[in-house]
């Protein structure tokens, strides 16, 4: 699954990024901000790889689907970057693969949050930066069902 998924981003950003480059972490510097590649000195279009990370860049600014693994291979997290700016969905994992976070970003501004705890439980949502509900566990298993 994570490999037809790596493969769908990898074609999407051939398509988005046309002049597209490939370079190891190693390879980039970052000035300001701002990625570029350390051998042209120019800013990167295209995917910076560290093990199994990838991370898209469009001009030296992060642009489009991120996605980090622990070393375990698990995923980590995804990310989603429009002009250098966090925007759209963004979600975290424990190792265990289990969900962590679930946030929405606008414009580099996080619009919601939901913190799970590695059993799948929520314990913060958060809308518009206004705290919806914060649960200890045992409170949790009595409103699950509400």
């Amino acid at each position: 699954m994570l490999k037809k998924i790596s493969v769908v981003f990898y074609l999407m950003s051939q398509l988005a990024f046309g002049n597209y480059s490939q370079v190891d972490y190693s390879k980039i510097l970052n000035k300001n901000g701002k990625i570029f590649v350390k051998k042209t000195g120019s800013p990167l279009t295209g995917m910076v790889t560290f093990q199994k990370d990838r991370e898209f860049y469009k001009n030296g600014v992060p642009e489009g689907k991120w996605l980090s693994f622990y070393t375990n291979g698990n995923i980590k997290s995804i990310e989603n970057w429009k002009n250098g700016e966090l925007d759209g969905v963004k979600k975290t994992y424990y190792s265990s693969k289990e969900i962590q976070t679930d946030e929405v970003w606008k414009d580099n501004q996080l619009i919601s949050l939901v913190y799970y705890d590695s059993d799948r439980k929520i314990l913060v949502k958060i809308l518009n930066d206004v705290p919806l509900n914060i649960f200890l566990k045992e409170e949790y298993e009595h409103l699950k069902d509400v």
